[in-house]
Parts: structure tokens; C-alpha cells; sequence
């Protein structure tokens, strides 16, 4: 039988190794050995960007999601986030649905209900007069098909007593304390780096101890999957991935990745107690 090379590699390989006696495979298979191809596999929460490419992606269940706009990235992340990657790290990546609502858009589907998209929730609300009351602007609700909505699960339901329903800062004026107010909840900000990250830019509105005893007290605000932090008093760096705090084998795993220390925050040991640990971060597996 003839046998045509497709290349001059291949070529070699049958003039200066039998193809009897499984020469070509004993090649392949010792090339294998000595010379694995490293994966390289990032935590949920990563951005990945192949250089030079406009595209962005966020990790999550293990797939590439696309976001559609960059309005729907921002709104979510910051650009200094990104992880630049080749594209073979990106193709190890399945791909998932895109991300095409920015955080916190009015969105409507086939059967005439209206949501508003907070993080992965998709809120309801009640009805169209609700959504009139609260003040949001019909001209601002965009269109949504059932599959758009998919991953998101449902929230409570935006009804005419709901207040503060994309959230608002507060400061109790006679203890100092900050809180986040959302829909009859106060959560408690407990780290200052929170308010000039998570909510940076936003403002602080002064309230008496007795106005926001009208709240009910939920959990501490957590920072956003994707963040890096560490402690001010041990050089651990963790990555925020699906609410879990999840540590960096060490430094060169950190680099090899491609992560960068100047977007990593410092917070208070006791705030970090908060997250359970994840499994380590290592720069990636070996595939035989």
C-alpha cells in the first residue's frame, strides 16, 4: 500500500524510524511522555481574553460564555479583570450561552412578563402598574427570549411595597455603620475595601438607627466572584469562585496563569472568615 506524508515531519518519521515494529507509534507515544501538553484550567469567575481579539468570556459551569455587548461586561466586571490567554487555552472550553443583558436590565419575554436582571436572579414583577409606580421607564425594557433568561433563576417578586429594589447605601448616623439596602433587607458592609471595589463610585445616604431598624439584618456583603484578595497579614491570595474562597498553590501558579497582583485587594482576616476555602488553584493539569 502507498503511503503519502502530509508533511516533512511525517516524512522523517518514515525514513529514519521503521513503520514496522510499531517505530512511527513508539514515537508518538514517548513524545507524549516527555513532552505532555499542560492545560491550563481557570476557576469560575476568570475573564479570558485571547490577545489581540475582541472577544471576552467568563468562565462559568466549566464553559466559555460569550459576552454579546460590552455594556454586559462592565456591568458586571472591570476591564483591568481580564486574563489574556492564547487561543488553545481558550478552546480547552466548551462553549455556554451568552451573556447579553447588562446587570440590572428591564427585560421582557414572549409571554408579557417583566423582569429586572440582578446578578443571576431574574426578578418579577408583580404587574405592569407595579413596575409604573416604582418609576422605571417603559422605553427601557428591552426583549428577551425564554432561552436568553435560561440560566437565571427567579427572585422574589418586585410588588408595590418593594423598596431600594436595585439597592442603596446607607449610613447609620450615630453608629457609623454602612449598610446595603435592597427590598426590606440591610446588609452589613464590615470592610471599608468594599465600598471603594463592590460599590465604588456610589453613594452613601445618611439614615437615623431608627429608619434602619425598619430592615431586616441579612448576611455581610460578600465580594463578586472573580475578585482576588488576600489578607494584610498572611501573602495567600485567594480567587472568589462561586461564593467560595479558593487559595493559589503558590506564586508561580498565580503568574503562569496570568493573573495580576495589582488587582488584588487586601481586606481584614476576620472579613475573609466569611468564605469557606475551595479547592487550590494550581497553573493547570497534564494531559497524556
Amino acid at each position: 500500500m502507498d503511503v503519502t506524508p502530509a508533511n516533512k515531519a511525517t516524512a522523517a518519521l518514515y525514513n529514519y524510524t521503521p513503520h514496522v515494529f510499531n517505530g512511527n507509534y513508539n514515537v508518538f507515544k514517548l513524545w507524549k511522555r516527555y513532552f505532555p501538553k499542560v492545560v491550563k484550567l481557570y476557576p469560575d469567575g476568570t475573564i479570558l481574553q485571547v490577545k489581540n481579539d475582541a472577544g471576552i468570556y467568563l468562565i462559568e459551569g466549566g464553559k466559555k460564555r460569550p459576552f454579546s455587548t460590552y455594556s454586559a461586561f462592565t456591568s458586571r466586571f472591570k476591564p483591568e479583570q481580564i486574563v489574556t490567554v492564547t487561543k488553545d487555552d481558550l478552546d480547552n472550553y466548551p462553549p455556554g450561552d451568552a451573556i447579553r443583558f447588562s446587570n440590572y436590565s428591564l427585560v421582557q419575554t414572549p409571554d408579557k412578563k417583566i423582569y429586572l436582571l440582578v446578578d443571576k436572579e431574574k426578578r418579577p414583577f408583580a404587574s405592569l402598574a407595579v413596575f409604573k409606580k416604582i418609576g422605571f421607564n417603559p422605553e427601557e425594557i428591552e426583549t428577551a427570549s425564554s432561552s436568553d433568561l435560561s440560566l437565571y433563576t427567579i427572585g422574589k417578586t418586585i410588588t408595590a411595597t418593594s423598596t431600594y429594589v436595585t439597592g442603596i447605601l446607607m449610613q447609620d448616623t450615630k453608629t457609623g455603620g454602612v449598610f446595603y439596602v435592597v427590598d426590606g433587607t440591610k446588609a452589613p458592609v464590615i470592610d471599608k475595601i468594599l465600598l471603594s471595589t463592590k460599590f465604588k463610585g456610589k453613594k452613601i445616604t445618611k439614615a437615623t438607627t431608627k429608619t434602619l431598624s425598619k430592615y431586616a439584618k441579612v448576611d455581610p456583603v460578600t465580594l463578586d466572584d472573580g475578585t482576588l484578595v488576600k489578607t494584610d497579614s498572611f501573602p495567600t491570595v485567594y480567587l472568589i469562585s462561586n461564593g467560595l474562597k479558593r487559595p493559589f498553590a503558590d506564586e508561580a501558579s498565580f503568574n503562569k496563569l496570568g493573573y495580576n497582583t495589582k488587582n488584588v485587594i487586601t481586606v481584614s482576616s476576620q472579613f475573609l472568615y466569611n468564605y469557606q476555602q475551595g479547592d487550590i488553584i494550581t497553573s493547570g493539569t497534564t494531559a497524556q
